[in-house]
């Protein structure tokens, strides 16, 4: 993977349960890692693999691989800026931990 294809910071975060107070479990956010990132949005061909996953993909996000991120699933999140993407599906590439490959949905988070 060519570093300079990593061109955005993205934040990890995994979900916390916490409680409130009134004592109701709630999801808190705890960014586990901040790491260099390529966003791109689905290509067609791209698209129509995803939609065997999860229709709702519409983000591909690869980042090299790091012990922060070793335990990264589905329920954890990304976030670029603003926007936040909710991880769909995720793939560490040929299991060599080099590389990590999620679809996302962007927008509103789910968790």
């Amino acid at each position: 993977m060519r570093a300079g294809l990593l061109r955005f910071r993205i934040a990890v975060d995994e979900p916390v349960e916490t409680q409130d107070a009134t004592g109701d479990t709630v999801v808190a956010w705890a960014t586990r890692a901040t790491v260099w990132a390529s966003i791109d949005p689905l290509k067609s061909s791209e698209a129509l693999v995803a939609a065997q996953v999860s229709s709702s993909a519409n983000t591909k996000i690869t980042m090299r691989w790091a012990p922060a991120i070793d335990t990264l699933t589905e329920k954890w999140r990304l976030r670029h800026q603003a926007t936040i993407y909710n991880v769909v599906s995720l793939a560490n590439t040929g299991l060599r931990n080099r590389e990590i490959v999620c679809l996302c949905k962007s927008g509103r988070d789910t968790g």
